[in-house]
């Protein structure tokens, strides 16, 4: 007879106790190189799937990933785009991350996972990714587009209108235009 150990596992409560308990749950991806290198890799695998192919040996990969992420995580006040104020914590990672993990590890969301809104009008990917946790992605959005998360009402939905009114700022930026600009010369046409 063979004896399997049993892993422990870390449990949510615990997981939302580390966080809870962290005074940089929301900022420590962007100030963390390693983790920092990491979600640009996966920003450039969705802007490839997007049609932007941005080699990584670019003179400017580094600086348009980070001025990206930059203005997409300021529209969202450096916390997740889903998260809302309130007595209990309400993002959180992915079970495979709750384990000694006391910060976010964001994700990048679709606001609009089909690329199109409810008109069935074209999203540009630039305009169409949000920094999600894992509890926001999977339980929240769950696949469906951000103007279907709003009939849950409330907090939640005030912080959508409030985010997105700060995208649409954003998005008429000059910044933004320019941002876009140094993009378009990685579009795959």
């Amino acid at each position: 007879m063979f004896k399997t150990e049993l892993k422990e596992k870390t449990k949510l409560i615990d997981h939302i106790h580390n966080l809870e308990n962290s005074k940089n749950k929301y900022t420590y991806v962007m100030d963390d190189k390693e983790e920092k290198i990491k979600l640009k890799n996966r920003l450039a695998y969705h802007l490839k799937d997007g049609g932007y192919k941005i080699p990584k040996k670019a003179k400017d990969y580094d600086t348009l990933l980070d001025k990206y992420i930059k203005y997409i995580f300021e529209t969202q006040d450096s916390k997740p785009f889903y998260y809302f104020d309130a007595k209990y914590l309400t993002c959180w990672n992915r079970p495979k991350n709750w384990k000694n993990i006391d910060y976010i590890k964001y994700e990048w969301g679709h606001l609009y996972p089909s690329g199109k809104k409810e008109n069935n009008e074209d999203v540009d990917i630039l305009e169409n990714l949000s920094l999600q946790s894992g509890r926001c992605n999977d339980h929240i959005q769950s696949g469906l587009s951000v103007d279907r998360v709003k009939i849950y009402e409330g907090k939640l939905k005030d912080r959508i209108e409030y985010v997105q009114k700060k995208r649409e700022e954003l998005f008429e930026s000059e910044e933004w235009k320019k941002l876009k600009t140094e993009f378009s010369k990685y579009k795959v046409q």
